[in-house]
């Protein structure tokens, strides 16, 4: 991400990469499949970003976001499709 890094920190950065995960979510993730609950993506995706260095508990952060478990993972699976998320294994 050139020009978001190329933005001195701060409030312009921080706008260009929150456009770049709303763009991303809205546009290339829509293509990829069709989303029943496509309000429930930006939520899911913060969800798990403050899960950053934890065991991702999916069940817990579906709970939270009134998801069923298994279209949280489906969609956790698109975000990873988007290269939005990384999970790295045990």
């Amino acid at each position: 991400m050139p020009l978001g890094l190329a933005r001195s920190a701060g409030a312009g950065r921080n706008r260009w990469l929150d456009d770049y995960v709303t763009l991303v979510l809205e546009r290339a993730v829509r293509k990829l499949a069709r989303i029943r609950l496509r309000e429930k993506l930006p939520p899911l995706l913060r969800q798990v970003a403050a899960q950053t260095a934890q065991v991702l508990n999916v069940n817990a952060a579906a709970l939270v976001l009134g998801m069923d478990r298994t279209v949280a993972s489906d969609y956790l699976r698109l975000l990873e499709a988007a290269f939005l998320i990384y999970r790295l294994p045990a």
